[in-house]
């Protein structure tokens, strides 16, 4: 890398120009270009006493010469490429975000999610809603079945036994009322207590047992 020339040769005892001694004369910013201190280019960084400059590593800049550092992207942006000039711009793509100094931009993980480009974190799925895959834009709802009573969900909970629910996106399940009954999990709805039995309990999770007594009787769903 080339650059302008800041400081004239250095000379050993000799009169000629002594490489190993007139690198060291070089500042941060410089590097020797065999006959003189020349400043680095955009793009490219040195630490002083050096015979080459540095380009800048994939998410980072600098767009001066001469100088002894390089700048990190801006999080929410990447740089796949070195020796960059000037400011990343390449946006994060929804479903991913990233850091600053970000040669590549990192899937949101399962749980979480981004709808925006150019972010710099992923957020949680909202209670209701769960995503068991990596790098997405949106959540799910939970389906019919289930429930969601947490954030950051990879999967939602199916209802219990006793239990059921007929619509998606729900905080929670509903009991089975009196004279039904429902004996499996991530059910839509309840079954209805058999003729001639009832049940006078609310979520109950097995067969209605009770018989009605003599002289007495019931529809199902009693």
């Amino acid at each position: 890398l080339t650059g302008k020339i800041t400081t004239g040769m250095f000379a050993g005892s000799s009169g000629s120009a002594d490489p190993i001694s007139a690198k060291c004369s070089c500042i941060a910013g410089t590097f020797w270009n065999g006959t003189a201190c020349a400043s680095c280019s955009p793009g490219s960084f040195s630490l002083g006493k050096s015979f080459s400059c540095t380009a800048c590593v994939a998410g980072n800049f600098q767009a001066s010469s001469g100088a002894s550092f390089c700048d990190s992207c801006t999080p929410g942006k990447y740089s796949s490429g070195e020796g960059r000039v000037s400011n990343c711009t390449d946006l994060c793509s929804t479903g991913s975000y990233s850091l600053s100094g970000a040669s590549i931009c990192t899937a949101c993980a399962s749980g979480t999610y981004q709808n925006t480009t150019g972010a710099s974190s992923c957020i949680r799925c909202p209670i209701t809603t769960y995503q068991p895959l990596n790098g997405k834009a949106t959540c799910i709802s939970c389906p019919s079945g289930e429930y969601g009573a947490s954030t950051g969900a990879v999967a939602c909970t199916p209802c219990q036994k006793g239990t059921y629910q007929n619509s998606i996106g729900s905080l929670s399940c509903q009991a089975c009322s009196a004279g039904n009954y429902q004996s499996s999990t991530g059910q839509l709805d309840c079954l209805s207590c058999g003729a001639g039995r009832y049940s006078s309990s609310t979520d109950r999770e097995s067969e209605c047992s009770d018989a009605c007594s003599a002289g007495k009787f019931s529809a199902t769903g009693a």
